[in-house]
């Protein structure tokens, strides 16, 4: 079973998400949704969002396992990128995706909300990143895990 490179799995898919968000912004503001409404929603959506799970522990506590994370050598298969970046994708990203989509024809005001909880969901993932990219450099490490629903983590020489 190949082993997931953590910084990819958190990195690669920010800008997706947050393209995701804009695209869907923009499309409720194309279905009539009024300029201030829509940045309105939008922000508060990220905001929402940011805020939940910037107030969660499962951050300290994700740290506090990848101290004691165990060391694997260089002869374990690493998951491609484009695997990693669609495994990262689900189920959050295609979820808030495809209600955004959904909502748009109803209610695209809920739409442009929605977008904004991807930005969100980018802006969290993006914060998580850099702190876990400080983690590995501090450590001199990179972080794997496997590409089950193992809670394991593994390290190897940077």
């Amino acid at each position: 079973m190949p082993l997931v490179e953590l910084r990819a799995y958190f990195l690669l898919i920010q800008p997706v998400r947050l393209v995701l968000g804009l695209l869907g912004l923009g499309a409720a503001r194309a279905l009539g949704v009024p300029p201030s409404a829509s940045v309105l929603l939008f922000g508060l959506g990220a905001a929402f969002f940011g805020l939940l799970m910037l107030k969660t522990r499962r951050r300290g506590a994700f740290f506090e396992r990848a101290g004691s994370a165990q060391s694997v050598d260089g002869a374990h298969e690493v998951e491609s990128r484009l695997r990693t970046l669609a495994r990262s994708a689900y189920p959050s990203t295609l979820a808030v995706s495809a209600l955004t989509a959904i909502a748009l024809p109803i209610d695209a005001s809920l739409a442009a909300l929605l977008a904004g909880i991807l930005a969100g969901m980018a802006g969290v993932g993006g914060v998580f990143g850099y702190e876990l990219v400080q983690w590995e450099q501090s450590h001199g490490v990179r972080l794997f895990a496997p590409s089950g629903q193992s809670r394991e983590l593994f390290v190897r020489p940077a």
